[in-house]
């Protein structure tokens, strides 16, 4: 009995260790950004007109992002919340305004590669996107 009982652990132990060693086939990740900008219009554009003063504000935009990598598909979202320090009125039940000034959807897409893992290991992929995405060229000075 006293053999049963040790092999009992011994195996316990074995598959205690299999599952910590084990990789994870689905990841989650959030982030989140902050950016403010503060300008000084003097006739931006075009020169201003007899008694128009300059603009000076300071504007911020926060977005917050969560992501799914699993096994062949990829999902990716972000909220951005763009505004002007001290012109809101109320932040309750806010959404976008003609201004564009409020709670919008940024980026949304999913991706579905068409290529099973083995491939992507040789350094092939083909993959099908779709959704609200960036388009990033280069170090982004075509469309920053």
């Amino acid at each position: 009995m006293d053999f049963f009982i040790r092999h009992k652990t011994i195996l316990s132990v074995c598959a205690l260790t299999g599952l910590l060693v084990t990789t994870a086939n689905a990841q989650f990740t959030f982030s989140g950004r902050l950016r403010t900008r503060t300008e000084y219009r003097n006739g931006q554009g075009s020169p201003l007109r007899e008694g128009d003063t300059p603009a000076f504000f300071t504007s911020q935009r926060t977005r917050i992002s969560a992501g799914y990598s699993g096994y062949r598909i990829k999902a990716f979202a972000t909220l951005q919340d763009v505004r002007v320090w001290g012109q809101d009125a109320s932040t309750v039940n806010r959404t976008t305004t003609a201004d564009l000034n409020g709670l919008m959807l940024h980026e949304a897409w999913g991706e579905f590669s068409l290529l099973d893992t083995s491939q992507t290991r040789l350094g092939k992929e083909l993959s099908l996107k779709i959704g609200r995405q960036e388009l990033v060229y280069g170090r982004r000075t075509l469309t920053g």
